[in-house]
């Protein structure tokens, strides 16, 4: 799975484009000033950049060298900061009570990943810490369910 991300994103350009996920853009109020958010499975990092340029102290994660050096580069021709990690979501740490936030856009995660990892993101998230993505699922699920 590395090498198709890697091969994708080494392909001209920016796969998902550069702008930010319109559904991040409408929550992004959510955050407290300064929180410190992560924002997993995240490609060349047009999400993570977004939330820096708001101020925010971001992190991005993602599987794919060539994804985290694309969004590496972008965050010093904007002159902002930003943290990058390569590392695989199965063997990746978030800690215990250190993110304001965590972000998930896309992050497809196979099935028998998904139930332990989304406990670890609760596990991670501050007292009064928010999570949400943009997740996609062949059945309809209501926000209130």
């Amino acid at each position: 799975m590395k090498e198709f991300w890697n091969q994708r994103y080494s392909e001209a350009g920016f796969a998902y484009g550069t702008v930010a996920n319109d559904f991040l853009r409408e929550q992004t109020s959510r955050f407290a000033s300064g929180a410190k958010i992560i924002c997993i499975a995240e490609g060349e990092g047009r999400n993570a950049l977004f939330l820096a340029a708001q101020g925010f102290e971001v992190t991005a994660m993602d599987m794919s060298e060539v994804g985290m050096q694309k969004a590496q580069d972008r965050a010093k021709e904007q002159r902002l900061k930003l943290t990058t990690i390569v590392e695989d979501l199965e063997s990746f740490d978030l800690g215990e009570n250190q993110w304001d936030g965590i972000v998930s856009i896309f992050g497809h995660l196979p099935a028998t990943l998904r139930m332990n990892f989304h406990i670890k993101i609760i596990q991670a998230l501050k007292p009064g810490g928010i999570t949400f993505g943009d997740w996609w699922t062949k059945r309809f699920i209501h926000a209130d369910e």
